[in-house]
């Protein structure tokens, strides 16, 4: 792969700039640097490290410094993205040429799902819609229902109803996806989504992420059905339900729902949308059938 992104790098920065002349000993070793750190940026240098500051745009990882293809996990993704891209926002002329190489990963007709959805941090980091676009029309779904949540968290109207419809999914990991791209796309309906989680019985990971999203929207219109689901809230949630109010209300109070019924009747916060709690899939749930 290496090769064909470097082949790439000369057609832009040597022939594209300069037609069919014979580059100077100058523009050539501007080229090799050019071809080094996009190398670098993509892969990673090989050098040996103790902190990110020695990698120069990437991260140091188990000792060595990693580019944006090469980070195994998605959270160490996100990490390497969000510098390289830093670099990237820095050398315009870099960016470009980045962009044209992750596009050709994406066209390659030998690329697995699993080398493609490590383009999806960085495309997000750079706002390359388009090629996000692209993989969101892949044939493997699991990496299609990624870059659509990329772009749901880009605020892409035309992903609105498929990324709701991912925060029922079946995987749960899916679904706590969902609810925070959706907590961060800007869509006008996103409240009543997030509020939909507010049912006790659903599965725990679901009803905290369901929290966490609607801290994140940090709309007062959810401070009302906050309250409420803080009646009957199991103990172990309780704790997680006021610290979203004191987030969005902007108030110290504790665990009783009582001083915040006597908060909301003082402070009168807007009322909140229409929205149908989530029912439970007892399929799922308890292995048995619906009724």
């Amino acid at each position: 792969m290496k090769a064909v992104l470097m082949t790439l790098v000369v057609v832009l920065t040597l022939v594209g700039a300069h037609g069919c002349s014979k580059p100077s000993d100058s523009e050539v070793s501007e080229h090799r640097s050019l071809e080094q750190e996009l190398a670098n940026l993509l892969y990673g240098s090989g050098q040996a490290c103790e902190s990110d500051e020695a990698c120069n745009g990437s991260v140091c990882y188990e000792g060595g410094c990693i580019g944006v293809l090469l980070a195994p996990e998605p959270w160490l993704q996100r990490s390497v993205a969000a510098q390289v891209a830093e670099r990237l926002h820095r050398d315009i002329e870099l960016k470009t040429v980045m962009l044209s190489a992750l596009r050709s990963v994406l066209l390659k007709p030998q690329a697995n799902a699993s080398e493609k959805a490590r383009t999806i941090p960085i495309l997000e980091e750079l706002n390359a819609l388009p090629l996000l676009e692209l993989l969101a029309q892949d044939e493997s779904a699991p990496l299609a229902s990624q870059a659509s949540l990329a772009l749901c968290r880009k605020g892409r109207a035309p992903q609105a109803e498929f990324c709701t419809a991912l925060t029922e999914s079946d995987d749960a990991a899916v679904a706590v996806q969902a609810l925070d791209a959706i907590a961060r796309s800007g869509f006008p309906n996103a409240l009543p989504v997030l509020l939909s989680t507010l049912n006790p019985d659903l599965d725990r990971m679901i009803i905290r992420s369901g929290l966490q999203a609607i801290e994140t929207l940090n709309d007062q219109r959810a401070i009302r059905p906050l309250v409420l689901f803080l009646e009957e809230a199991p103990d172990y949630l309780r704790l997680n339900t006021v610290r979203t109010l004191r987030k969005i209300a902007k108030s110290r109070i504790g665990q009783s729902p009582a001083a915040w019924k006597r908060w909301i009747d003082t402070n009168n916060p807007p009322a909140p949308p229409a929205y149908t709690l989530r029912r439970v899939n007892s399929t799922k749930v308890l292995g048995i059938p619906e009724p």
